[in-house]
């Protein structure tokens, strides 16, 4: 159980604690939005490498129509979709990536 007191000593904390790492606070956003389709399934990678393949994968969504998916990093962020939504043998549409500056909010229409 919490107190009062104890709590506001761990608010203090983490107000006044130690610096945050840039590679926690100094990160920009991409929003990916779906305006177009149905449902179109977009792929994300995130790492150092220009080369998009060699990143790791945060994973495979599929985006309704007007859905977005927010990705947060201080690093290459690369994402493709579908080449045809809905038709998966038509594979994937080329890589796009971007690195955004510090704080940078960019907003993507798929």
């Amino acid at each position: 159980m919490i107190f009062p007191a104890t709590a506001l000593l761990v608010l203090s904390i983490l107000i006044t604690g130690p610096a945050i790492s840039p590679s926690s606070a100094l990160t920009g956003r991409v929003v990916l939005r779906n305006a177009r389709w149905s449902a179109v399934q977009v792929e994300v990678r995130i790492g150092a490498s220009s080369q998009c393949d060699q990143n790791e994968s945060v994973g495979i969504k599929t985006l309704g129509r007007d859905q977005a998916w927010g990705v947060v990093s201080d690093q290459t962020i690369c994402w493709r979709r579908e080449q045809t939504p809905g038709d998966a043998r038509a594979g994937w549409t080329p890589w796009s990536q971007t690195r955004l500056a510090l704080d940078e909010v960019r907003d993507i229409t798929l």
